[in-house]
């Protein structure tokens, strides 16, 4: 039964999180198992797009139990208020993808913000 759920899904989207913080806005999403060239990050005034990929775990083998989703994803996250895609930095943390942007835009253009990788 597990192993025809997964492959009758389309696609897993990781969960987020969204913080108010004093500096702005803080985005937390679960990627494990994703490395960071797998990840693509675009922040505009008052959204954030995350994209990406992750394989599965492992690739030899027969599979008995499938519940690790994987595949490609992409979550559109509205923001509460405008920020400053020009600021945005993310981290890759302990299987989290951490996603900062100052409050406050005069700037509109989409920004592809690069992860830094604490891992």
């Amino acid at each position: 039964m597990a192993l025809l759920y997964m492959f009758t899904r389309s696609a897993w989207q990781p969960a987020v999180d969204l913080y108010q913080t004093t500096d702005g806005l803080l985005l937390v999403a679960e990627v494990g198992g994703c490395r960071p060239e797998q990840l693509q990050i675009t922040v505009e005034r008052q959204r954030v797009i995350l994209a990406g990929r992750r394989e599965p775990p492992i690739k030899a083998g027969r599979w008995l139990l499938g519940e690790i989703a994987w595949g490609a994803f992409e979550r559109v996250i509205p923001l509460p208020a405008p920020v400053d895609p020009q600021g945005a930095r993310a981290e890759r943390r302990d299987g989290l993808l951490l996603v900062t942007c100052p409050l406050g835009a005069a700037v509109s253009a989409p920004v592809h913000v690069a992860i830094h990788s604490r891992e």
